[in-house]
């Protein structure tokens, strides 16, 4: 039997649920039933509140995440037209189509409520069970919950029991999918994942207007980029330690707006370098520490380059967690096949009608700091979580 530490519960599940106080302002007209169906899963209903439990929490989050990426407002997000991209890994259990991107969120969600309950529903063949102590970590989360969120959660139809349900979905979802992926082969040789590490400058060749229009430098123009940057070549060959000189600072001697320099790595399969295809033959050419001798020209743009190391250890080993990592999904991949054929998923009428994503109502999500994951007390945990929450406002 998988043991499930009880402090897993209060440290990280809990984390995205509790320790965020989630809020909604809009016009609802109506309160949601939210002891309505929701969903189906191989004649397992799971009700209107719990999905709306995580509808909403996924509505906050995405606004918070795309304010967090710089973007100057998410006003008319859910409104827009939803485009449809083609992805052969997405899976839709519903074959619901999406006229906006809250229709998309909304298919999105069951979708994911229908994962976690087929997970949930073949955890016996993968000796998962959520022990009694476990059970009732839950059912305190749950209950901070929905006493921090009362006021909105009577309006959108979410119950304590509600809250329950969905911490125990996604437990579930993890230890479940944990378990069918034991089995990964985890063994990745040093010449699979070896990666390079470069250091280039590079200056386009092209100039954009603040109409997005392109124009080509001029032969001159271009002469004059090329000769600045055989003077950086030289003038990092100069420094004390050409392998160590920081190329960035070196770059700013050139009076050029086009100008980057970054480090880059790259692996060794020449079908999937990822890499500029004249700058890789030059890496090639390059022991450690080493810059090439002269300006590269290529795609449009000029490049300055140091090969830093043709093995990097660092990066080696973040491509070999890399490539386990897509091994367990793969392995996950298929192992959910024959589940996914197999199952039959029922979306309600009344969500489809009655359930909406819309800007005239959005939610927030207050994050605050969880206890430190290695508590040993339960009870400190939830504790400690729902003063946090408390001292967070609440908008409705």
């Amino acid at each position: 039997m998988n043991k499930l530490k009880t402090t897993m519960v209060t440290g990280a599940l809990a984390l995205s649920m509790m320790a965020s106080v989630l809020g909604g302002c809009g016009n609802a007209s109506e309160k949601i039933d939210g002891t309505k169906t929701a969903v189906t899963v191989n004649g397992e209903e799971v009700n209107v509140g719990v999905a709306s439990m995580l509808l909403r929490y996924n509505q906050a989050h995405t606004i918070e995440m795309l304010e967090s990426y710089g973007l100057a407002s998410t006003a008319g997000l859910w409104d827009r037209e939803y485009a449809e991209e083609e992805d052969e890994d997405a899976v839709d259990y519903t074959g619901l189509s999406a006229e906006t991107y809250g229709d998309g969120l909304k298919r999105d969600t069951i979708n994911n409520i229908a994962e976690m309950v087929l997970l949930r529903q073949n955890a016996k063949e993968y000796d998962v069970t959520i022990p009694d102590a476990y059970q009732e970590e839950l059912e305190i989360a749950a209950k901070y919950e929905a006493q921090y969120n009362e006021k909105l959660f009577e309006q959108i139809g979410i119950t304590q029991d509600d809250v329950k349900e969905l911490l125990e979905l996604e437990t579930y979802q993890k230890f479940v999918r944990d378990a069918m992926v034991a089995d990964t082969d985890r063994e990745v040789s040093d010449e699979e994942a070896k990666q390079r590490k470069l250091t280039y400058t590079r200056a386009w060749t092209t100039t954009t207007d603040d109409e997005g229009n392109e124009t080509d430098l001029s032969e001159e123009e271009i002469g004059k980029l090329r000769s600045e940057l055989e003077q950086l070549i030289d003038d990092i060959n100069a420094s004390d330690d050409p392998a160590k000189a920081d190329m960035s600072e070196l770059q700013k001697a050139i009076d050029e707006e086009n100008l980057s320099t970054g480090t880059y790595a790259y692996g060794y399969d020449e079908d999937d370098t990822g890499m500029n295809e004249e700058v890789h033959k030059a890496v090639q050419t390059l022991k450690d520490g080493e810059v090439y001798d002269k300006v590269i020209e290529s795609d449009g743009a000029l490049f300055v380059v140091r090969l830093d190391a043709a093995v990097d250890p660092e990066r080696t080993q973040y491509k070999k967690e890399s490539i386990v990592s897509e091994r367990e999904d793969e392995n996950y991949k298929e192992k959910m096949e024959k589940i996914r054929k197999e199952a039959k998923v029922e979306v309600s009428d009344y969500w489809i009608d009655k359930i909406t994503v819309t800007d005239k109502n959005s939610y927030v999500a207050s994050q605050g700091e969880m206890p430190s994951e290695d508590s040993s007390s339960a009870s400190e945990a939830v504790e400690g979580a729902s003063a946090v929450v408390s001292s967070s406002s609440q908008k409705n």
